[in-house]
C-alpha cells in the first residue's frame, strides 16, 4: 500500500484495531465515520476525519479519489440493540452508497475491501456437515441473506471501474470489549452460562486479531486476492466447545442451555444465526499464505480472558458439584 488508505465505519473495537495496527505501520488512514471529532479526540495520528452517516453522499466520496486502498466496514456488524429490519436497511445502504462513491470520483481507489457477513449463507445448503460451506456455498433466500448480497454487490460492482474488490464475510468476532464474549461472561459470572442451543451447532468464529488480519490481507497489493473471503478460524468450534472453554477461563460450570430465542435477544438476531446446525464454514486464507495467530478457540479465549489457572479450575469444580 503506497498510496492513500480510507477506513470507513471503524466505530467497533475491530476498526479501532484495525485503524491503530495502520498508524503502527505507518500507514495512518483517512477514516470515514459518523463523529469526526470524537475520533480525532481518541486517534490523533489519523491521516484526516470526514463525516459518514452512512446514509447519504457527501464530501465523504473525495476520499476514495485515488485512494491506494479503501477497508469498509460499513453494514458489516449490527449495533448494540438494532432491530433486524434496521440492520437490512443498513446494508442495503453500504453496498449502494460504496457503489455510487466508486463510480463517481475521477480515479477510482486501486484496491476495495467491504467487510460483510456470513449471515449470507444458507446453513441448510450442506446438512449434516458433509460439505463445509466455503467462498462458494449457496446464499440464503430470507431477507438477512438478501440484504447481505446487496452489501457485496455493491463492494464488488467496483471491478467494473478497474478497482480490485474483496469481500471478507466476517464470522463471529471473538474480543474481550464488545461481541459474543463479554456477553457469554456476565451469565458465567452470573453462575448462568451454558451454550447457545443446539450444543453441537458450529459457531464460525475467528479472534479479533486474525480478522484484522485477514482484512489487511485483502488489501495487501503483493497478494492480490479477489473475490470472497471467509474470516472465520480453521479450527472450528461448537457451541458446547465454546461455552466449556469460555467456563474453564472463568471458573465457572457451563450448564445452563441458553434457547436460541433468549440469545437473540442477548447476543443479537445476527450472532446467532451465524450458528449452524449441522454444517462448518471454511476459509480459503490458509491457501493464500495467511498464518492464524489464534486458530484455535483455546488460543483466541487465552488471548481475550487469560489462560485457564488452578484456581479457576477448582472453582470450576466446585460450581458442577454445587
Amino acid at each position: 500500500m503506497d498510496g492513500q488508505v480510507v477506513v470507513v465505519a471503524p466505530e467497533g473495537a475491530l476498526g479501532r484495531d484495525l485503524v491503530e495496527r495502520l498508524i503502527a505501520q505507518k500507514r495512518p488512514p483517512v477514516v470515514l465515520v459518523d463523529n469526526p471529532s470524537e475520533v480525532l479526540e481518541h486517534l490523533p495520528k489519523v491521516a484526516g476525519s470526514v463525516r459518514f452517516n452512512g446514509l447519504t453522499t457527501g464530501p465523504w466520496v473525495d476520499a476514495f479519489d485515488g485512494a491506494s486502498v479503501v477497508i469498509s466496514l460499513a453494514g458489516a456488524f449490527p449495533r448494540s440493540g438494532e432491530a433486524p429490519h434496521l440492520l437490512e436497511q443498513r446494508r442495503k445502504m453500504a453496498g449502494r452508497l460504496l457503489e455510487e462513491a466508486v463510480s463517481s470520483v475521477r480515479v477510482a481507489p486501486r484496491v476495495l475491501v467491504g467487510a460483510s457477513s456470513l449471515r449470507i449463507l444458507n446453513p441448510d445448503a450442506s446438512r449434516g456437515g458433509a460439505r463445509p460451506l466455503d467462498e462458494d456455498a449457496a446464499r440464503g433466500t430470507d431477507g438477512a441473506a438478501r440484504s447481505v448480497a446487496e452489501l457485496e454487490r455493491g463492494i464488488l460492482s467496483a471491478r467494473q471501474w478497474g478497482t480490485r474488490a474483496v469481500v471478507v464475510r466476517m464470522g463471529v468476532v471473538l474480543d474481550r470489549r464488545e461481541g459474543v464474549v463479554p456477553i457469554l461472561q456476565r451469565r458465567f459470572e452470573a453462575r448462568l452460562g451454558g451454550p447457545v442451543l443446539p450444543r453441537g451447532g458450529w459457531w464460525p468464529w475467528i479472534h479479533v486479531n486474525d480478522a484484522v488480519g485477514l482484512l489487511q490481507l485483502a488489501a495487501d497489493e503483493k497478494r492480490k486476492v479477489e473475490g470472497v473471503l471467509h474470516a472465520v478460524a480453521p479450527i472450528p468450534a461448537t457451541s458446547a466447545q465454546l461455552s466449556q472453554a469460555l467456563g474453564a477461563r472463568l471458573g465457572r460450570a457451563s450448564w445452563l442451555p441458553i434457547p436460541r430465542r433468549l440469545a437473540r435477544r442477548r447476543l443479537g438476531d445476527d450472532a446467532v444465526a451465524l450458528l449452524t446446525r449441522g454444517s462448518q464454514v471454511a476459509t480459503r486464507a490458509g491457501t493464500l499464505g495467511y498464518l492464524f495467530k489464534h486458530p484455535t478457540i483455546e488460543s483466541a479465549l487465552d488471548a481475550a480472558l487469560g489462560a485457564p489457572t488452578r484456581e479457576r479450575a477448582s472453582r470450576q469444580v466446585e460450581a458442577h458439584q454445587t
